[in-house]
């Protein structure tokens, strides 16, 4: 079970990232057609429960830009990184808590021919409960 509520929620209120244009967040699969020049795509993979319905997943949040400037793209993931690495013990509207997030990783920079934008993600271990 992962904390996807309360990352939603750290990401669409914050006023940092809409400021940048990324004003639309999905899960993955969840849109086909986006109404934004850039916007953000969250996937979760998540793993076996460590103690009961505890444990980590992995978090990959892709963001978007049909401009292809990967400035405002890294200045998006460096923000939402930011946001996920001081929220500790947020409570999302499903009732699971954001424990802590650590950050694995970046990607390199990627173009997606579905989208037709250029692209990057980070990858983080999301603890919840």
């Amino acid at each position: 079970m992962t904390a996807r509520a309360a990352v939603q929620s750290i990401l669409e209120s914050d006023s940092a990232l809409a400021a940048l244009g990324f004003l639309s967040i999905f899960g993955s699969n969840a849109a086909d057609t986006v109404p934004d020049d850039r916007f953000i795509i969250c996937h979760w993979s998540t793993g076996a429960a460590a103690f009961s319905d505890r444990g980590t997943d992995s978090l990959f949040i892709w963001a978007h830009d049909k401009d292809r400037d990967y400035t405002a793209i890294d200045a998006a993931l460096s923000r939402i990184k930011d946001l996920l690495l001081n929220a500790v013990h947020v409570v999302g509207a499903d009732g699971r808590t954001l424990t802590q997030a650590t950050l694995v990783g970046w990607s390199d920079d990627i173009y997606d021919d579905g989208y037709a934008t250029c692209t990057k993600n980070i990858e983080l271990r999301i603890a919840s409960r």
